[in-house]
C-alpha cells in the first residue's frame, strides 16, 4: 500500500440496491472529480452533480472531504449513485481509466486511516469486526472497539511497559555505580502489580481466554467414509483434503481457518475416521492423532451419513457437539443439520451454526470485556510476561533477583502490547487484519 496513490472502490455490497457508494481518495482525487463532473471539488460539501458517461449524464450526490477532515487523511469524495450493478461498473471503469488511480486493496481505506493517526489499531480491528459481524453480540463488540476506549487502555499499558523496561535496563547499565538506582524493587513490583490488575480486568475470564488462545477448534469426527473430508472442503471453500470412496484415505489432521467468521478465528480440523478395528502402525497412529484432536477441540461436528447417531459411537470429547447428517441427498433419519457437500445443500446453515457456537465459547467473555478474540489472546501473552517479570523480583520486593530476566520479560510484554497498539512495524499482523475487509472499507 502506497499512501501517495489515489485509490477507488465501491463501498456498498455487490448486487442491486437503492443506492451504491463509490469512494475515491488520494492526491489525484480533485482531478478525478473534475474529469467526472466538469466541476471542482471545492471545500467540504454535499451537493448534486452529474457524472459524464458519454453519451449520457448520470445524476448523483457527491460528498466532498477536505484532507484535514477525511476518514483516511487524504482529500477525496464519495458518490451516491443508483445501485444498478451495470451503472456502478461503468462509473468505476470511468474512474479507473484516470492516470494514477487504482482499485483499492481490501481494507486499504481503513489502513490509511490507521497510518494517518485517524484510528487506533483497536478501532481499525473494530471496523473489520463490524464488516464481518455474524450476529448481534459480535456487532456490539465491534461497536465497543470503535469507541477507542480499548485502544487508550492498550496504549497506557505499552507506555508503562516501555518506561519500566527503560528503568530496568538503566539499572543493568549502571550496576557498577552503587549510588545510582534507576527504580527500586518495591516500586517496580508495585507498578507491575497495578499493570497486572489492569490487564486482568480487561481480559475477563482467564480460563476461557486460555482455551481460545489458538482460536476455536472445530473437529470433524465420525467413522471412515462419513463424508468428513468432502464437508471440510465445502466449509473452507477449497479442495484442501483428498476425498476418496476408499475408507481410510485421511491419515493426518488437516487444519484450515474457516473464512469470514467475524471476530473469531475458527480452525476446522479434518480428522481420520474413527475406527475401533484399525490395524497396522500407520492406521493406529492416525487413530491416536484423531482422538487427541477430538479431545482438544472446542466444537465437534459428529458426522453420520444415516442420521441415526448411535450413542455407543459418540465421540470421546467434552466439546460442544453438533450432529450433522452428511448425506442429505439420500434417505436417512431427520436431523437438524443435514448437508450435501457435493452441491452445497445445507453447508451455509451449518457454517452459521459453527460461528454461533464458536461465539458462545470465545465470545461470552469477549462481549463482557469488549475486547476482540485476537486482542484477548495477545492480552493473555502480555499478562503472562508481566507475571514472569514479577517473579524476577524477590518476594519481599527488596531486590531484583535476575535483572536480565526481568528485562527480557518486560521486553516480551512490550512486544505484545505493541501488537495491540500497532505502534511498531508488524507488516504480517496488519496484513492479516485488513485482508478480511471488503475492498470498499
Amino acid at each position: 500500500m502506497n499512501p501517495a496513490e489515489t485509490i477507488a472502490a465501491c463501498a456498498s455490497p455487490p448486487g442491486a440496491c437503492a443506492r451504491a457508494i463509490i469512494r475515491v481518495f488520494g492526491s489525484d482525487a480533485d482531478q478525478v472529480f473534475h474529469a467526472l463532473t466538469s466541476t471542482a471539488t471545492g471545500s467540504r460539501s454535499i451537493r448534486a452533480v452529474r457524472i459524464l458517461l458519454e453519451p449520457h449524464e448520470l445524476p448523483a450526490l457527491a460528498i466532498v472531504y477536505e484532507k484535514s477532515r477525511s476518514y483516511t487523511g487524504d482529500a477525496g469524495f464519495e458518490l451516491l449513485i443508483p445501485g444498478n450493478p451495470f451503472l456502478v461498473e461503468r462509473v468505476m471503469s470511468r474512474i479507473l481509466r484516470h492516470d494514477g488511480v487504482r482499485l483499492a486493496l481490501p481494507g486499504e481505506f481503513t489502513a490509511r486511516a490507521l497510518l494517518a493517526g485517524r484510528l487506533s489499531l483497536a478501532q481499525a480491528e473494530g471496523v473489520g469486526a463490524m464488516v464481518l459481524a455474524a450476529n448481534a453480540a459480535q456487532l456490539d463488540t465491534a461497536r465497543h472497539a470503535l469507541t477507542g476506549k480499548l485502544g487508550t487502555e492498550f496504549l497506557a499499558w505499552a507506555e508503562e511497559l516501555a518506561s519500566l523496561l527503560a528503568l530496568v535496563e538503566a539499572g543493568i547499565d549502571f550496576t557498577d555505580q552503587e549510588d545510582v538506582v534507576a527504580i527500586s524493587p518495591e516500586e517496580l513490583r508495585a507498578r507491575l502489580a497495578r499493570l497486572r490488575d489492569s490487564i486482568e480486568a480487561c481480559l475477563g475470564d482467564r480460563d476461557r481466554a486460555e482455551r481460545s488462545r489458538h482460536g476455536v477448534r472445530v473437529a470433524l469426527v465420525g467413522k471412515p467414509n462419513a463424508g468428513k473430508s468432502t464437508l471440510f472442503n465445502a466449509l473452507i471453500g477449497a479442495e484442501r483434503a483428498v476425498t476418496s470412496a476408499t475408507a481410510g484415505s485421511t491419515r493426518d489432521v488437516i487444519d484450515e481457518i474457516l473464512p469470514k467468521t467475524g471476530a473469531n478465528e475458527i480452525h476446522v480440523l479434518d480428522l481420520p475416521g474413527l475406527d475401533a478395528n484399525a490395524m497396522g502402525p500407520s492406521a493406529l497412529a492416525a487413530q491416536q492423532r484423531a482422538l487427541q484432536a477430538c479431545r482438544e477441540a472446542e466444537i465437534a461436528l459428529w458426522c453420520d451419513p444415516s442420521g441415526r447417531f448411535d450413542e455407543s459411537e459418540r465421540p470421546a470429547t467434552d466439546a460442544t457437539l453438533i450432529r450433522v447428517r452428511t448425506f442429505a441427498d439420500i434417505s436417512g433419519a431427520a436431523t437438524k443439520h443435514e448437508v450435501c457437500a457435493l452441491d452445497g445443500y445445507g453447508v451455509e446453515s451449518l457454517r452459521n451454526a459453527i460461528i454461533d457456537a464458536a461465539w458462545g465459547i470465545a465470545g461470552d467473555a469477549t462481549a463482557k470485556t469488549g475486547a476482540l478474540p485476537r486482542q484477548r489472546r495477545v492480552m493473555l501473552a502480555v499478562l503472562e510476561a508481566v507475571e514472569d517479570a514479577m517473579r524476577a523480583v524477590d518476594g519481599d520486593a527488596r531486590s531484583i533477583k535476575r535483572p536480565e530476566v526481568e528485562a527480557e520479560s518486560l521486553r516480551r510484554a512490550l512486544e505484545g502490547a505493541s501488537d495491540l497498539t500497532g505502534k511498531i512495524s508488524v507488516e504480517d499482523l496488519l496484513g492479516r487484519i485488513f485482508s478480511t475487509f471488503c475492498v470498499g472499507k
